[in-house]
């Protein structure tokens, strides 16, 4: 009986060690993979709606009503 306790203990040992090892290896591919996927790229993203929009917010959220609407037409060409 002695003998069954040790080596479940021993099994439980190695699936632990050999879990880990496959985890490590497969961390190590797949960050290696994404180093070189991106390698060379350039990424470029048009984002002058985006400032445009949050400009209209400030200046919109700072000018009294009158002066919005002056501004607005100003700004839509009436």
């Amino acid at each position: 009986m002695d003998f069954l306790l040790e080596y479940g203990l021993f099994l439980a040992k190695v699936v632990t060690i050999a879990v880990s090892l496959v985890l490590v290896i497969g961390l190590v591919i797949n960050l290696g993979s994404r180093i070189r996927r991106h390698e060379g790229v350039l990424e470029v993203e048009k984002i002058n709606d985006t400032i445009e929009q949050m400009a209209s917010a400030v200046q919109s959220a700072m000018l009294s009503t009158a002066e919005r609407k002056n501004w607005q037409n100003r700004k839509s060409g009436i």
